[in-house]
């Protein structure tokens, strides 16, 4: 189930490794290292051609709407953006 990722960790193996060296795990990792990113380190991983983020949240994470949304999205605010929203949303799962 998606809802945990929004705090449980992912296998040690299956992180995300940052262009800056940072790891990713859920989430929340994704989340805050969005909001400390430079530009630099957004752009090696996203690309018209590529975006890692939205691949590792489909592949690993196993969730696909975020992964769908991460896709479309252009630039840092956008990313952010989605990801806020989703883990919005999935807590909005686990309150019902």
């Amino acid at each position: 189930m998606v809802i945990k990722n929004l705090v449980f960790d992912c296998e040690e193996e299956c992180g995300f490794k940052l262009a800056n060296g940072g790891i990713l795990r859920n989430l929340n990792d994704l989340n805050g290292s969005l909001d400390e990113m430079d530009e630099g380190v957004f752009r090696h991983h996203v690309t018209d051609e590529k975006n890692d983020f939205g691949n590792w949240v489909r592949e690993v994470l196993g969730d696909e709407k975020l992964a769908d949304d991460l896709a479309i999205a252009k630039n840092k605010n956008m990313a952010q953006v989605a990801v806020l929203k989703r883990m919005i949303e999935l807590v909005k799962d686990i309150i019902k």
